[in-house]
């Protein structure tokens, strides 16, 4: 380990030596000059805890570092404080106050806990002095009161830890005098379970992300209502906020009013639904960068001629969850003139009142042409009582995707379209598509096939959008067509350039992909093998059914590209 730490100084001294000699023939000296500064590095503690704090991002594990505080005293002190920045759980700091019949383990029982809270070492000041030098290191903190091997929160011995948890925080608190031992506290996620757990004696100035996870079916609102109310006097300075709970009720207005007095807060995520009045709330009133919460059913939103849109300026991230008359109403009356990145999920339970065409086209009103990069849009409808799929109304891809054609910037799309009914398009659809959406880098439409009753797209689209998204590199599509031998040419002038794509996926259809002549097919692979000479063959793995066309496309093309491998080997 101690190698693998000199290497990461090796290169980061390499850089900077080059750097500062820039201009200088190398010399003997060279060699000397970086010696000495590995060795100089190697003593620096800042330069230490930053090696340490990169590498434990990336490979070193807590017994990585462990281990490294270990080597020596210069290693000892920054490696220490990487260990206690994050931990994952509270026990490690009662290891600190543990008496030495306890052995350190990641979990106790009911009689260890016993044990150390019996034992009382937070009163001896020597024992005190060691627990507060290591949680002030302590940034991030996952509170999750126990773990049992029956990993249910119902079970008795997790009621018991989570107990015995909340009173040895409390005393360690009292005997702080009431002030909180984690003064440089910045993320914190708490998974409450009921409502002894002192969720509020973690609460320091320094916080900036809290996450909250309501574990059990208990009623959030009076103790979420005083954590924000402490939240306000304590944190101030609160810039993220993560409210999840295993049930679908909504919480009251309360909650939205709450965290508009937050006025650093700049990340929002919700599991409870809010209602659209009150995301425009949220958004317009504090600089939000990102917010994620379903939408809930709330007062008829609809665009007024003589109202102005509720403006968020500075939202970046959206991800919402909602019905399509909630979607519609929330874009109708909002305006995201910076959103960069977007996810929608829109879901229905009725056929009749569903119009997922008017949602996008309300959503492309919000926006402006030149901002949105990563579009992911989902839709899903569910029937229930008497509807049924057969009076579900069909809808083509050209109808939901032409008011988003004019986002000139937009990256990356996805579209799941679910449920019983299908898409349909044609060629020319995708060719409006490559032709609006040159900056495409990925483009993804995860569903397997179109409506029976309409058209079918063929590999010519390929063509299109080799043609227009240069930069294209990720490409799924439902079916196509695989049969060309009877089409026409390919482009006016004949010629088909290649292209950098790098993984293409197209999905088979059960019951219009058989194919049981090999030479309908070969045109179709040679297409393929001609657009796309570096296309990555293993992208997606194709169920073992070799009457399906694509499926033997695409073993047909691994094939030739591994022989062309090998002869490639062999000269």
């Amino acid at each position: 380990m101690c190698t693998y730490t000199r290497r990461i100084v090796d290169v980061m001294l390499v850089t900077t030596l080059n750097a500062d000699s820039a201009g200088r023939a190398a010399s003997g000296s060279d060699s000397q000059d970086f010696s000495s500064a590995r060795h100089k590095a190697l003593a620096s503690y800042d330069i230490l805890w930053h090696i340490f704090n990169v590498s434990s991002q990336r490979h070193l594990s807590r017994a990585d570092l462990s281990r490294c505080a270990q080597v020596c005293r210069a290693f000892s002190a920054p490696a220490i404080r990487i260990i206690w920045s994050a931990l994952p759980s509270i026990v490690p700091l009662w290891t600190l106050v543990a008496p030495p019949s306890i052995p350190n383990l990641r979990s106790y029982n009911d009689a260890q806990y016993a044990q150390i809270f019996a034992a009382a070492q937070w009163t001896n000041s020597d024992c005190w002095n060691r627990f507060l030098g290591y949680s002030i290191h302590v940034s991030n903190i996952n509170y999750l009161p126990s773990i049992s091997a029956e990993n249910s929160w119902e079970h008795p011995s997790d009621q018991k830890a989570a107990l015995w948890n909340a009173k040895l925080i409390r005393a360690v608190l009292d005997n702080n005098h009431g002030t909180s031992v984690f003064p440089n506290l910045q993320v914190l996620t708490w998974h409450l379970v009921s409502r002894e757990d002192p969720c509020l004696s973690f609460l320091s100035s320094s916080l900036s992300h809290l996450t909250i996870h309501f574990i059990q079916e208990i009623d959030a609102d009076e103790q979420l209502q005083a954590l924000l109310l402490k939240l306000r006097e304590v944190s101030p300075y609160l810039k993220s906020f993560i409210f999840q709970t295993i049930t679908d009720r909504q919480i009251g207005s309360w909650l939205v009013e709450e965290l508009v007095q937050h006025p650093h807060l700049r990340s929002i995520q919700l599991s409870t639904y809010v209602r659209a009045d009150e995301l425009h709330t949220l958004t317009s009133t504090i600089p939000l960068v990102e917010i994620s919460a379903p939408i809930g059913a709330g007062p008829e939103l609809t665009r007024s001629p003589t109202s102005s849109a509720s403006a968020a300026a500075s939202l970046r991230k959206l991800e919402i969850v909602g019905s399509s008359p909630d979607i519609s109403g929330l874009f109708a009356t909002g305006s995201y003139p910076s959103l960069r990145s977007a996810f929608i999920s829109i879901f229905d339970d009725s056929a009749n009142s569903s119009d997922f065409p008017s949602c996008t086209a309300e959503f492309a009103h919000a926006l402006r042409p030149d901002t949105l990069r990563d579009l992911h849009l989902q839709f899903n409808r569910v029937f229930v009582g008497t509807t049924g799929p057969h009076e579900a109304r069909h809808a083509s891809l050209r109808g939901l995707l032409q008011p988003l054609l004019f986002l000139t910037s937009l990256q990356s799309f996805i579209l799941r379209y679910d449920g019983p009914t299908k898409l349909s398009a044609d060629d020319e659809t995708f060719s409006e598509i490559a032709r609006s959406w040159t900056a495409l880098r990925s483009l993804y439409l995860d569903f397997r096939t179109w409506d029976a009753a309409g058209s079918i797209p063929t590999p010519f689209i390929l063509v299109h959008l080799a043609h227009y998204c240069p930069s294209l590199q990720e490409l799924v599509l439902p079916y196509l067509a695989h049969d060309i031998t009877s089409m026409g040419p390919l482009t006016n002038d004949g010629a088909v350039h290649t292209h950098p794509l790098r993984r293409l996926f197209i999905a088979d259809d059960n019951q219009r992909g058989v194919c049981s002549s090999l030479s309908s097919i070969v045109k179709t692979v040679d297409l393929v093998d001609h657009l796309f000479p570096h296309l990555d063959t293993s992208f997606r793995a194709y169920f073992r059914a070799p009457t399906l066309a694509w499926c033997r496309i695409f073993a047909m093309l691994r094939e030739r590209r591994s022989a062309k491998v090998l002869i490639q080997a062999s000269c």
